[in-house]
């Protein structure tokens, strides 16, 4: 699918630039060390299934989210060093802009995200290609994205997350867990 190879573009460039009732469910902290002393605290849904993606050949490591069993999801975390705030914006623009040729509406406005740690922006959209109700999304492909980047001082969260009709409220989760995320360099505390 389309979502999913501007995903890894999006993961690309991200390096260039540098669960079923899941939003009901029971989290637990989870602290996620990525690379030299930076850790991402998360409280993660206990449904989900994640940890740190395979870092063969990642420049920037990521957090990878999916689901233990039922709908298909995932939700994916990175962090880069970014911390001018225009440029935050401007970032999951330049990203929204991108994904409008594949998105059923055409457009894809930005929406604020207001973190405990910080604040960012992100945009959602339907795949145009499994608008259609009757539409059946294979396996390893997604109807829905929610992409953007939540700045907390002198490192941003990027943040996808794909879904599916069945997975909908995976979107409510992992913007729940986004809002209460904390980034800690160092050994630093939040």
């Amino acid at each position: 699918m389309r979502i999913a190879a501007l995903l890894l573009s999006f993961a690309v460039a991200s390096a260039g630039a540098l669960a079923a009732h899941a939003s009901v469910a029971k989290t637990t902290r989870h602290d996620y060390e990525l690379a030299d002393s930076l850790v991402v605290l998360l409280d993660v849904p206990d449904t989900w299934l994640g940890g740190i993606a395979d870092k063969a050949g990642q420049r920037v490591p990521s957090i990878l989210f999916r689901n233990a069993d039922g709908p298909r999801f995932q939700v994916l975390l990175s962090v880069v060093p970014m911390s001018d705030l225009k440029a935050v914006e401007a970032r999951v623009q330049k990203d929204a802009d991108q994904f409008a040729s594949i998105a059923a509406d055409g457009k894809t406005p930005l929406h604020k995200v207001g973190a405990l740690h910080g604040k960012g922006w992100y945009f959602r959209l339907t795949d145009k290609q499994y608008a259609d109700p009757k539409s059946v999304v294979p396996a390893g492909e997604f109807k829905y994205l929610a992409q953007g980047a939540v700045n907390e001082g002198p490192m941003t969260l990027l943040f996808s997350v794909l879904t599916n009709d069945d997975s909908r409220n995976v979107e409510a989760a992992a913007l729940a867990m986004i809002r209460k995320a904390a980034i800690r360099q160092d050994g630093g505390s939040t």
